[in-house]
């Protein structure tokens, strides 16, 4: 049977703790929350020492930047373990949006505004926690999964198509298809510059195209068609001077930085109200969007399907929504925190 050397003490004690312990044993980066450090203790299985480390940070902490470790639900490999806690013996891929800084000296995302997360668990009830939460809308539409995979960028068409299907204006005062390129890339530049500069909005239409010429010369190269002859027709046929790849290589290369951050492993999707998000791989259509107190980010939830209401919910992962990454929602006049159950 598996078990895990990690436990977690009280970081006041750690000069107490004997040399070989403290010195001579590696720990991982995650192994330590705001207020903890973590030693040996045989005798607990792997995924008890998961959920109560996890309980742990979420209370030394009051925030829940360690839910973004949860690794998404198609590669879950301890399937005993709660939706809400992650397997710390796997690395994740995606960027962890919690963690990302807005800009320099500014800060994270701040969905549920200046909330701290208060977990309400016990060993009793060991895998549900109780937590403080506000529901945002369902998941209407998704993109295909293949757009989540490492070649996001070849899936354009198929996010413009998702954005035809909407009115031009939504919940947001602006355009939807401004809403959708600040979506791609989380509303920030590959060096942390927030909101994104408007000179990004040329950047996205650059991408397709950018695309297209690409895919056309190496189709060219490959039945050995001359590099120069094939560049200058390829670009005639896009309306694009030959002087101006540098320009436009430079500019697909920045968006793409961008989006390789927010779009890897996760799908756009659009809501029922209308806004436009980054959600998990495993997200489905009918997932919920939800704002909970003490998480920089949203986070998309799934009800059991048939299910009360109240009754305890599971955790797909945490998403981009533009226009809500602010605090936006407590603004708003029906906003109330709820005690939800996440199992």
């Amino acid at each position: 049977m598996e078990m895990t050397p990690i436990v977690v003490g009280d970081r006041k004690t750690l000069d107490s703790l004997d040399y070989s312990v403290k010195f001579e044993r590696q720990y991982p980066d995650w192994a330590w929350s705001a207020a903890g450090w973590t030693m040996p203790m045989y005798e607990q299985l792997v995924e008890q020492v998961y959920i109560e480390y996890t309980v742990k940070c979420i209370q030394d902490d009051e925030d829940l930047d360690i839910l973004g470790h949860v690794e998404d639900h198609s590669f879950r490999k301890l399937p005993r373990i709660p939706s809400w806690v992650p397997n710390f013996s796997v690395s994740v891929v995606r960027t962890q949006l919690s963690m990302w800084k807005a800009c320099k000296n500014i800060g994270f995302y701040y969905a549920p505004g200046s909330s701290k997360a208060h977990p309400k668990w016990s060993i009793e009830e060991n895998a549900v926690i109780g937590l403080s939460g506000y529901e945002i809308d369902e998941i209407y539409d998704l993109a295909s999964k293949e757009s989540a995979k490492n070649k996001i960028v070849d899936q354009p068409e198929e996010w413009a198509s998702m954005m035809e299907k909407l009115p031009a204006e939504g919940p947001l005062e602006c355009h939807k298809t401004e809403v959708a390129w600040r979506t791609l890339i989380g509303d920030r530049t590959s060096g942390d510059e927030y909101p994104a500069p408007v000179e990004y909005a040329d950047h996205y239409p650059t991408l397709p195209k950018m695309l297209r010429i690409n895919k056309e010369l190496d189709r060219c190269r490959a039945l050995g068609e001359d590099d120069m002859s094939a560049l200058m027709r390829v670009c005639q046929e896009n309306g694009v001077h030959p002087t101006d790849m540098p320009r436009l290589m430079e500019e697909t290369r920045r968006f793409e930085q961008g989006m390789a951050k927010v779009m890897l492993e996760r799908r756009l999707f659009v809501t029922k109200k209308g806004y436009i998000g980054a959600a998990p791989l495993s997200s489905q259509v009918g997932d919920v969007v939800y704002v909970l107190a003490g998480g920089h980010v949203p986070f998309v939830l799934r009800k059991k399907l048939g299910g009360q209401k109240g009754a305890p919910l599971r955790l797909v992962g945490e998403c981009y929504i533009h226009g809500l990454m602010q605090g936006e929602a407590l603004r708003w006049k029906n906003f109330f925190w709820e005690d939800i159950q996440i199992l």
